[in-house]
């Protein structure tokens, strides 16, 4: 960035520069002011990284410039939308590498391309290490199927975590499938959750391979539902994956995040209908917004109702967040609505919706 400059001197304004090209910006003083007048309270989505390695990003990075040099117009967007130095731009032809990887970098949550490749590098580590750690614990996954509980005692509360989450995958056990059924004797399972310092990542690990059984001892046990791991939590990751059956025994325990999405996806239509009531006007239905109750709703179904089906895609989430991550809002919005069938004619409006979010068939 500072050409040969960099090699004779490097004052204070020329590292200011360094971090303001870094973020997008022309200048150190757009740069401030961007940073200044940035609310407090934002959130930065973050994408799953997921152990992905960096040479994946650098080729996204590389086939975005492509296209920005094509002047594509999709690319064009993204390069105004992400780079604040070409927010006006009318081509996107003049596009360097470093845009790009800017582009790549804020679309999976990170400031800086220099922080996703940092964070990259790490999540490798970070899983070579479990793996590992897995394969060192063979002896004692073999004590598991085989139900020695007298082996398993004298397991640390590290070991024991490690072979919970062993537990929560399809195939993570050398030689075995687990599939909904619990798959190993209970005993020795409950030998390791006396042991373990904390079950919420088993949970959203066996919820997302659909091992139902293990899901329902470990909510048994004290795992928490409504624990976010990775941005999602138990009943989110079990709605998208269609896990019909894991979602009605996570939402037996509540509903998080309380939105139009999930209360749908679990059938609760005496809450999707909260979301907004409909009332008569002159020549034409009006909806009148309502406020969505915040409180813990109870895992029954309404009266007369039966479960809904739920077109996939064909819907969009609605703007209720639950109160701990970003206080009580209430449903609103009307530009899509939900598309919600049942087999019985229902009374009250469906049409509260925000940001997309698939859904799931029923």
């Amino acid at each position: 960035m500072l050409g040969g400059r960099a090699g004779e001197r490097f004052l204070l304004s020329d590292a200011q520069f360094v971090l303001a090209q870094e973020h997008g910006f022309r200048t150190w003083a757009e740069f401030r002011a961007h940073v200044e007048g940035r609310s407090t309270t934002e959130e930065r989505p973050v994408s799953r990284l997921m152990g992905i390695r960096s040479g994946a990003y650098v080729s996204m990075a590389d086939r975005l410039l492509a296209e920005l040099r094509r002047n594509d117009p999709g690319a064009l967007r993204r390069l105004r939308a992400y780079v604040p130095r070409h927010a006006i731009a009318t081509s996107a032809a003049t596009a360097e590498l470093r845009d790009a990887r800017l582009i790549i970098a804020r679309e999976s949550g990170f400031p800086t391309w220099r922080e996703l490749v940092a964070f990259t590098e790490k999540s490798r580590r970070d899983l070579d290490e479990r793996q590992e750690e897995r394969r060192r614990l063979h002896r004692e996954a073999e004590a598991l199927l085989a139900g020695d509980t007298d082996r398993l005692a004298g397991l640390t509360a590290e070991q024991a975590d490690t072979l919970l989450e062993m537990l929560a995958g399809p195939e993570t056990i050398p030689g075995v499938r687990l599939e909904k059924e619990l798959g190993v004797p209970r005993a020795a399972v409950e030998v390791l959750l006396g042991k373990a310092t904390g079950l919420d990542a088993p949970l959203i690990q066996a919820v997302r391979a659909d091992r139902v059984e293990y899901v329902r001892l470990l909510l048994a046990a004290g795992a928490d539902p409504g624990a976010r791991i990775g941005g999602s939590t138990p009943l989110e990751n079990a709605v998208l994956s269609g896990g019909t059956e894991l979602v009605d025994l996570l939402a037996g325990h509540g509903i998080v995040p309380r939105a139009l999405w999930t209360y749908a996806a679990c059938g609760r239509l005496d809450l999707v209908q909260a979301c907004s009531t409909r009332t008569a006007g002159s020549g034409r239905a009006r909806h009148r917004r309502a406020p969505i109750s915040l409180t813990p709703p109870a895992a029954v179904s309404s009266p007369g109702c039966r479960r809904p089906t739920i077109r996939t895609r064909s819907w969009g989430r609605r703007s209720c967040t639950p109160a701990s991550t970003a206080g009580s809002r209430s449903c609103a919005g009307s530009s899509t609505a939900a598309s919600i069938r049942t087999s019985r004619p229902t009374s009250g409006g469906q049409a509260c919706t925000g940001r997309s979010r698939p859904g799931m068939s029923r």
